[in-house]
């Protein structure tokens, strides 16, 4: 499983590095172009050996009740970069907790993760419906690699007997290192565009993570464990380009009351004094 989190990583990083200099090559100005930040918050529901769904993907949705259980809050910042009509590449930073229980084991577990990953958008409906550009909504599929590092602390159900721990000490009484393992993630998202700037998503995922501790609860039912991220979010559109022009003498966006190549943002008195300092 190592070697093939690995592979894949390379694979993505590939791809997404091809497809950027493709793009750069043919227009450079689009490095500058089509950025956007974002909050979410949502909720994380925990997979693996310490909870009651049997790991099936089916189990990992909100049709089934399994879906509800030992939710807990999960926040995230997203910088993204959208390559062209259909693709783009985004960087998370998550953050958040996970709980769990097995009634069949007696287990239950508390932990919290931070994970950084990118991941490579595709809007789907777009480029398969040839939907106009400037649609309000937007729906999109989305894979990633990255890390995870986390800690948990495992006991006994109802009685809360200490069982194990991971990036804990004294049973779970300090912390100590966080654990530091691969993660691939895939989901889908909806973004809806309020205006040119501003837009909100919603986004549904699975992150796997390779270890099989995530849980504080090792066993051969589970060798890899992950959890679900469900989330709203709010996010802002902006470019980082300010000057045009390869002299670099005039201003891209600047509002004044005449045109005038030195700086039209100012007012006539300061132009023809720099008019004048320049001559």
């Amino acid at each position: 499983m190592k070697y093939t989190i690995k592979f894949l990583i390379i694979t993505l990083l590939f791809l997404t590095l091809f497809k950027s200099t493709k793009l750069v090559a043919q227009n450079p100005i689009l490095w500058y172009k089509d950025w956007s930040v974002s909050g979410e918050l949502g909720l994380s529901y925990f997979f693996g050996d310490v909870n009651d769904n049997h790991n099936r993907i089916s189990n990992n949705t909100p049709l089934s009740s399994f879906y509800w259980d030992n939710k807990e809050f999960m926040s995230s910042i997203t910088l993204a970069k959208q390559m062209d009509r259909y693709w783009g590449v985004r960087l998370h930073l998550l953050y958040g907790n996970l709980a769990g229980s097995n009634d069949n084991i007696r287990v239950s577990f508390t932990g919290k993760v931070f994970e950084s990953d990118i991941d490579v958008t595709f809007n789907f409906i777009d480029m398969i419906f040839k939907r106009p550009e400037k649609t309000k909504f937007k729906y999109y599929a989305f894979v990633g690699l990255g890390i995870s590092k986390y800690r948990a602390v495992s006991s006994v159900m109802n009685t809360g007997k200490f069982i194990n721990q991971v990036g804990y000490q004294d049973s779970g009484r300090f912390v100590s290192k966080l654990n530091t393992d691969a993660l691939m993630s895939f989901g889908l998202g909806i973004k809806y565009n309020l205006n040119k700037q501003c837009f909100f998503t919603f986004e549904t995922s699975l992150r796997y993570v390779n270890t099989d501790v995530l849980d504080a609860y090792s066993s051969t039912y589970s060798k890899v464990e992950g959890f679900g991220f469900m989330s709203i979010g709010f996010g802002y559109k902006f470019d980082f380009r300010i000057w045009k022009g390869s002299n670099g003498d005039s201003w891209q966006k600047s509002k004044g009351k005449k045109n005038d190549p030195r700086n039209s943002g100012m007012n006539n008195n300061k132009k023809t004094r720099l008019k004048n300092k320049w001559k």
